[in-house]
């Protein structure tokens, strides 16, 4: 699990740097670093399916969009060293094979976004995500 949340890491900052929406003046807006670091303790008390349609679902806040941090695991979860995943899919498809269709969570892709969760809440918290556009 450690080495598999280490390896995502470098994918979480690219991820991250990439996603406009949630920066802020070159700094992560506070409020998605919430909503990362409540998502393990949400699938945690929910369950995955649960936590994933409350992410996908629950868009009505006025502070930010819950779904931009399935984007984020989505995005680190792609990445060719984690197969089978979320290959040949794009976001809506893939949470709606899990929330829609008859598809189930194992125990392997459960860890595995767990995983990305980890690695993007370290990403925000451990390092500098600036601008390249600035000096």
């Amino acid at each position: 699990m450690e080495s598999t949340i280490n390896s995502m890491i470098s994918f979480a900052i690219a991820c991250i740097s990439s996603k406009n929406e949630i920066k802020q003046e070159n700094k992560i807006k506070e409020i998605y670093e919430n909503y990362l670091s409540q998502f393990g303790p949400m699938v945690i008390q929910l369950g995955m399916r649960s936590a994933l349609a409350v992410y996908q679902n629950k868009n009505e806040g006025r502070k930010g969009k819950r779904e931009y941090i399935l984007d984020l695991i989505f995005e680190v979860l792609k990445e060719p060293d984690f197969p089978n995943i979320a290959q040949n899919a794009n976001r809506t498809e893939w949470i709606n094979a899990y929330l829609v269709q008859t598809t189930d969570i194992d125990a392997y892709d459960e860890q595995l976004i767990l995983d990305a969760s980890v690695a993007l809440k370290r990403a925000i918290r451990t390092f500098s995500l600036t601008d390249d556009k600035q000096e």
